[in-house]
């Protein structure tokens, strides 16, 4: 069984008409619950911990007064703390891989004004890309991952305050 929290307040300026650039945070943490027949021990929690801060521009195109389309360009520094559970059940083992590196991500969206200076924003996915390197640097082991994650399973909503609008 997994669990996930995730929370990224962002603010933002527009600079021209449909175009805002600004500065995001991001924190989300996973957990991992093992099960296994063979042991007493029956749920040993894997917690992994991600930080992003990072910066964004975002272009808006409203195709009415209320409803329009979104685009967001952002990337930044990210940190990864991931806990793993091995070994074989009955004798299980923890570590610990610390990581940090920088990200990039596209995300198309749509926004909704129900209200003039409020709208609610939904997204499907992104394509990202990500490079983190272990810390300390002993070997110097690297994930990159590049792809695009679309689908429901993606599917985010947001809420944006527009004092200026």
């Amino acid at each position: 069984m997994n669990s996930q929290f995730q929370i990224a307040p962002s603010v933002g300026y527009f600079v021209a008409d449909n175009l805002a650039v600004g500065l995001s945070l991001g924190y989300t943490a996973t957990k991992n619950t093992y099960n296994s027949t063979f042991s007493n021990n029956l749920s040993d929690l894997a917690p992994n911990t991600t930080f992003r801060s990072g910066a964004y521009v975002q272009y808006c195109k409203m195709l009415t007064d209320q409803f329009g389309l979104v685009g967001t360009l952002g990337g930044g520094y990210q940190y990864n703390r991931t806990t793993y559970i091995y070994g074989p059940a009955g004798n299980m083992n923890s570590g610990e891989t610390k990581q940090k590196g920088y990200y990039a991500s596209l995300t198309p969206g749509t926004i909704y004004f129900p209200v003039p200076k409020l709208g609610i924003s939904a997204t499907v996915g992104s394509l990202a890309y990500s490079r983190l390197k272990e810390t300390p640097t002993s070997g110097e082991p690297v994930t990159t991952d590049f792809g695009a994650s679309f689908g429901l399973s993606q599917l985010q909503f947001g809420g944006t305050y527009y004092f200026g609008r």
